[in-house]
């Protein structure tokens, strides 16, 4: 049987279940909340706020939750603290300036390549996904998610998006106020009274729904102790002595989505003390169904016998990108685990290559259909410099004779022609990227198991340098001039 090849929307179930790829465990110490609200506020002393008579509201919320006496900033200016929270660094960024673009682990995007959601409500946006610096009293410098390009434009949405149905929120939402409503330029005054009016409503929802309120301010005003409150169905109430700064905040939320730690906040401790309820039983699949039910119960199977559901845990192995020959390169995968499938996704700088084919390589099954998807959402890696993506992939039949067996296996070969324009290999540029990069996307990168369920791939490499010339790539290859360049 010769090998098949598809364009054009994914057809195989494939498709439906990468979103089903599974999160992982809370850490021990710390609630899952269904929904954490962060709402950042500015410049303001903790002494400045307890007992203010025109703060009636966040002092109502410092009695009723917890209130850390000893919270701090990290450092100053205002948006590092907001970088600091959201991804563990400052990204270098020691002032206010925009825009400023990066490709880092940050706190979004993990939560969404672990299967969790996460979304940021700004007050002032002018639309969904506006990357503008400012816009009348909203400020971008405030929204730190808008500065990663490995989160999609859809997470940056205008407070007005805000749902009435608190049970449609994400579980992770950043609410921003303008810089009137949260005292950077306004009164403390109209940042309580904008608070009430627009987060009341979900602070009672919260008490009963297992949810959680967090408001914070990004840095003090005289000093460095700024005040942070939970309010939540989970929380102790109580003032608490306790010395935390934005990187524990960030530990902390990592920690109850069973999420690594976030770069310096790997050095903090989580907040552990200010919890009634006890960290859930482990439900890996999000079924409702705790694991050891799952797998007395014959839903989930546990072949190494550790109580944890096979599909929550990576197949152990990797994934090469390696150049092969002028123009080609080849996908080759290793795992521990026989396999029937597989789908991932490769970025390419399109000013200076063109993918014009995917054909087998010498480890595929004959049985195998391939896959290959050439429409410009298949960007994985969005940076500046790599501008297009494709996804490939193969699926196999469901007998046994047709599964990849463990090892190391070329699967697929892929090979890109020159673009149409101008020949010049000054400036123009390889920028081959594969999707486990920074800016990638996890759940195109998976192999499908012997059941055919999707099994993420642990790591993966490139032969390829991050920037090479076109003459190297395409060396002992036709000349440009045969390749109708002019």
């Amino acid at each position: 049987m010769r090998h098949r090849i598809v364009s054009g929307n994914w057809s195989h179930p494939l498709a439906a279940i990468l979103t089903l790829l599974l999160a992982p465990l809370s850490e021990a110490g710390v609630p899952r909340p269904d929904h954490v609200v962060i709402v950042m506020e500015e410049n303001l002393d903790l002494d400045d706020l307890i007992g203010a008579a025109d703060a009636p509201y966040l002092n109502s919320l410092a009695e009723a939750g917890a209130l850390f006496t000893n919270s701090h900033e990290i450092e100053r200016p205002s948006q590092p603290n907001y970088l600091d929270l959201f991804s563990g660094s400052n990204q270098g960024v020691r002032n206010d300036s925009c825009p400023h673009t990066f490709c880092t682990p940050n706190l979004g995007a993990a939560l969404i390549e672990a299967a969790f959601t996460f979304r940021g409500y700004s007050e002032g946006l002018p639309s969904v996904g506006s990357t503008e610096c400012s816009d009348g009293e909203y400020t971008r410098r405030h929204c730190p998610w808008l500065n990663f390009r490995n989160l999609p434009d859809q997470v940056n949405v205008p407070f007005t998006s805000w749902p009435s149905d608190f049970s449609q929120l994400p579980t992770l939402s950043f609410v921003v106020p303008n810089v009137e409503h949260d005292i950077h330029d306004g009164t403390i005054n109209q940042a309580d009274t904008w608070l009430k009016e627009n987060l009341d409503a979900y602070r009672q929802w919260a008490m009963s729904h297992n949810s959680l309120l967090i408001v914070t301010w990004d840095e003090a005003d005289a000093t460095d102790r700024i005040p942070t409150i939970f309010i939540g169905e989970m929380v102790r109430p109580g003032h608490y002595e306790d010395r935390i700064d934005h990187f524990g905040l960030l530990r902390t939320i990592v920690g109850m989505y069973g999420l690594a730690p976030l770069g310096e906040s790997r050095n903090a401790a989580p907040i552990t003390n200010v919890w009634t309820t006890t960290q859930p039983a482990p439900d890996c699949n999000q079924n409702g169904v705790g694991d050891d039910r799952d797998i007395q119960g014959g839903t989930s199977r546990d072949e190494n016998e550790d109580l944890i559901p096979d599909e929550c845990q990576p197949t152990k192995g990797r994934v090469e990108v390696v150049r092969v020959k002028p123009g080609c390169v080849q996908v080759v995968v290793e795992t521990d685990l026989a396999i029937r499938g597989g789908e991932f996704g490769i970025g390419y700088d399109s000013r200076s290559v063109v993918p014009t084919r995917v054909t087998p390589g010498i480890d595929l099954p004959a049985s195998a259909v391939i896959r290959f998807d050439l429409r410009p959402e298949n960007n994985c890696s969005p940076t500046r410099a790599v501008s297009g993506g494709i996804t490939v992939g193969w699926t196999n039949s469901s007998t046994e004779d047709t599964l990849i067996p463990p090892g190391r296996h070329t699967l697929l070969q892929i090979c890109f022609d020159l673009p149409p324009g101008k020949y010049n290999p000054v400036t123009r540029t390889l920028s081959f990227v594969d999707c486990l990069g920074a800016c990638g996307n996890p759940l195109r990168n998976v192999v499908l198991d012997s059941n055919g369920e999707p099994q993420p791939v642990l790591s993966s490499t490139s032969s390829m340098p991050s920037s090479a010339s076109i003459a190297s790539f395409w060396a002992r290859a036709a000349p440009p001039a045969e390749r109708g360049w002019t």
